[in-house]
C-alpha cells in the first residue's frame, strides 16, 4: 500500500510537469497552468494519490507525447511501451504517435525515416502484459474474462452502454442512480463533446488518441467507472484551459469540479463504489 501510495503521488507530479510543458509548446503559459489545475481537481482526481494505475499512466502516456513533439522518437516510443503495460488503453498510443510523426514529416511518405521504427516499440508493452497473462493463466485474454465474469462486460456498441446507464436512472436507490446512471452519461457525453471541440483548437495526434481511448471507454456492454477512465484523456484538460480563458467558464470549470471531486471522494473515503 505504501508502495502504491509512493508511485502514485510522485507520478501525478510528474504527470502535471509534463502537462504543463506539453500544452507550453503551443498555447500561452496561462493556458498550461490552467490545464493542470483542471486536471489536478477534476472529480475523479483523487484517484492520482491512490494507489490506483492512472498517475503512472499519465505521467508516461503524456510524456510520451512531449518527446515526440520534440522528435526524440526513441524515448517516446519506450515511454508509450511502458504506458501499454500500464493500462491496456495505451496501445491507442501508436496510432497517434504515428500521426505525430508523419506531422513532422508533413505527411510526405519519402520523408519517413528510420527512427519511425521506435513508434512500434509501443505495441510491445500489450505483448508483455499478454505473454503475462499466458504464463500465469494460460491464456493471453484472461482479462476479458474477468471483466466479464466479474462485471458482465463484454465488447459492444458504445449505445449499449448508453442505454444501459439510462435504464440505471430509473430504477434503484437514489446513490445508485446518480453514480451508476446520471454521473456515466454526463462524463461520457460531456468527455464526448469535448473531443469533438478539440480537433478543432488541439494538435491533430492528441484528438485521435482522445477519441480513440473515449471509444474503448465506452465500447461496453456495462458503463461502469466512465468518470475515472475519462480522467486519462488527458486532451480534454487542454480543450477545457482553451475555454477557460473566459473568467465565467473557469469559475464554472473549477466550481463544479470542486464540488463533484467532494461528492465522490466521501463515497470513496468510507469504502463505497466511487467510479
Amino acid at each position: 500500500m505504501l508502495s502504491g501510495l509512493i508511485v502514485s503521488n510522485i507520478a501525478y507530479g510528474v504527470a502535471a510537469y509534463y502537462l504543463y510543458k506539453l500544452v507550453r509548446i503551443d498555447f500561452e503559459c496561462s493556458d498550461a497552468l490552467r490545464s493542470v489545475i483542471y486536471f489536478s481537481v477534476f472529480p475523479t482526481a483523487y484517484f492520482l494519490h491512490a494507489p490506483y494505475t492512472e498517475s503512472l499512466f499519465l505521467a508516461l502516456t503524456i510524456a510520451s507525447f512531449y518527446y515526440a513533439r520534440n522528435e526524440r522518437w526513441a524515448l517516446s516510443g519506450v515511454l508509450g511501451m511502458l504506458a501499454a503495460l500500464t493500462r491496456i488503453t495505451g496501445i491507442l498510443l501508436l496510432p497517434a504517435l504515428l500521426i505525430e510523426y508523419l506531422h513532422h514529416r508533413n505527411f510526405k511518405k519519402e520523408e519517413i525515416r528510420k527512427d519511425a521504427i521506435w513508434i512500434v516499440v509501443v505495441g510491445l508493452g500489450l505483448l508483455i502484459y499478454l505473454g503475462i497473462n499466458y504464463m500465469v493463466f494460460g491464456t493471453p485474454f484472461k482479462f476479458l474474462e474477468v471483466q466479464k465474469e466479474h462485471w458482465g462486460m463484454h465488447l459492444s456498441l458504445p449505445t449499449t452502454g448508453f442505454e444501459k446507464a439510462w435504464g440505471i436512472i430509473d430504477w434503484g436507490d437514489p446513490g445508485y442512480k446518480i453514480r451508476g446512471g446520471f454521473m456515466q452519461l454526463f462524463f461520457g457525453l460531456g468527455g464526448l463533446a469535448l473531443i469533438i471541440y478539440s480537433f478543432f483548437r488541439v494538435r491533430l495526434s492528441y484528438c485521435v488518441y482522445a477519441l480513440a481511448t473515449w471509444l474503448v471507454v465506452t465500447s461496453t456492454s456495462f458503463m461502469i467507472s466512465v468518470p475515472r477512465f475519462i480522467l486519462t484523456i488527458f486532451p480534454i484538460f487542454i480543450a477545457l484551459a482553451l475555454l477557460g480563458r473566459r473568467k465565467g467558464v473557469n469559475f464554472t470549470v473549477i466550481f463544479i469540479s470542486l464540488l463533484l471531486y467532494s461528492f465522490f471522494l466521501s463515497f470513496f473515503l468510507i469504502r463505497k463504489w466511487a467510479f
